[in-house]
């Protein structure tokens, strides 16, 4: 609406313009056509004169019509046309200058708040990999503890066994040892048993003779 009422202000003050140049242009050729009849003289000059003056008034009341039917259309401008026309829904005011700074802060804080969240999800997932991995060593090394451990008892089982292999061994080795040194005990006693009595039978025998 606002701009179909420029266009209209805008064509009323061409054509008032239009107007305006056709008067001067109607002024200055009055005031030609009576210098040139001035200029001629002779018989008639007073009609000339006449329709001159004639001219000249009828100019002037074609200027006083103009600026009357100007004055008209300035005083239809400036009084306010009722609304009569249908509403339409007002555009948004454009924002000013202090309104899209705040905008454009509203919107740098949230870029910097989402960048604090990326960055804090960041470090969480650094974090839960730097956990995965010490878990995972962890295991490992229990692992590896366990299995020492297994090979240690292992071991220390075969030496169990094998040191109650040679104390079986030893023992039995001492015990032939010992039946072997008490069989010679024997032996030699039976041989002196048998030497002492062939020796007393022998002195028996002598002092028989």
């Amino acid at each position: 609406m606002q701009n179909n009422r420029r266009k209209k202000r805008a064509n009323e003050f061409v054509i008032s313009i239009a107007m305006h140049l056709a008067l001067f242009a109607l002024l200055i050729w009055s005031s030609l056509y009576q210098t040139v009849e001035i200029m001629g003289g002779g018989e008639g000059e007073g009609d000339a004169m006449g329709a001159v003056m004639v001219d000249t008034g009828s100019a002037a009341q074609e200027w006083g019509r103009i600026q009357q039917q100007k004055k008209g259309q300035t005083d239809k401008q400036k009084k306010p046309e009722p609304v009569v026309e249908e509403k339409k829904p007002e555009p948004e005011p454009e924002p000013n200058q202090q309104e899209i700074a705040k905008q454009e802060e509203i919107k740098r804080q949230q870029e910097i708040q989402r960048q604090k969240e990326l960055e804090k999800q960041k470090q969480q997932e650094i974090e839960k990999q730097k956990q995965q991995q010490e878990l995972a060593r962890q295991e490992a090394l229990e692992k590896q503890k366990q299995a020492e451990e297994a090979k240690a008892k292992q071991a220390a089982e075969a030496a169990k066994l094998k040191a109650d292999a040679e104390a079986k061994r030893l023992a039995a080795a001492a015990k032939q040892a010992e039946e072997e040194a008490k069989a010679k005990a024997q032996a030699e006693a039976q041989k002196a048993k048998e030497k002492a009595e062939a020796d007393a039978k022998a002195k028996a025998e002598a002092k028989a003779n």
